[in-house]
């Protein structure tokens, strides 16, 4: 996820998107909740991948209807119906930038995890373990360095999360699917 918070019409959308997702997620259990957080991660890893996918999905020329067969095109038999249903609203909305559309599903997708550890009841070990690795990571003024540093690629910089991960032995499914989770900065709007 980018450290850019959403704004304009990007911001308002995803407050529609979020109210959204805790009515999908309300009578849901933990496994499923965990299916819509996968779900949603998956439709920003193939966003993230395209460009041209995520100008498509978020041009207001393109009519509302055209962007919901887009979506049901290429994500219908791979992700459930209610994740289906809740790419369709985001792509029906308004936003800024073509990458927010990517920011706010994948803020969804934590907040689908994070509902799962709730629903499982893992959430107070979940919140330990992130609280334990932040102050790890607060603490130690190299690793910071090297997180923040441009030199090192998206990609590095996920490996040493995942390696941060693993040492602290996140015990939680929702540390393990966030610490295997690494996406890169779209810093260019796109």
């Amino acid at each position: 996820m980018t450290s850019k918070d959403l704004s304009g019409s990007s911001k308002s959308s995803f407050a529609a998107l979020r109210i959204s997702l805790d009515s999908a997620l309300k009578a849901k259990s933990a496994k499923e909740s965990e299916v819509v957080a996968s779900d949603l991660f998956a439709v920003v890893s193939a966003l993230d991948s395209s460009t041209g996918l995520r100008r498509a999905l978020t041009d207001p020329a393109r009519d509302g209807g055209a962007k919901a067969n887009l979506v049901q095109d290429l994500f219908g038999k791979v992700i459930s119906p209610s994740t289906l249903s809740l790419i369709e609203s985001g792509v029906s909305l308004r936003w800024s930038t073509p990458s927010d559309l990517a920011d706010a599903i994948e803020r969804l997708a934590v907040e689908a995890l994070a509902a799962s550890a709730e629903a499982g009841g893992e959430i107070d070990r979940v919140e330990e373990e992130l609280f334990a690795i932040a102050r790890l990571i607060a603490s130690e003024s190299e690793l910071r360095s090297n997180l923040n540093d441009g030199k090192f690629s998206q990609e590095s910089k996920g490996a040493l999360l995942r390696s941060i991960f693993a040492s602290a032995r996140s015990r939680s499914c929702a540390s393990s699917r966030l610490a295997r989770r690494s996406r890169p900065d779209m810093e260019t709007g796109s």
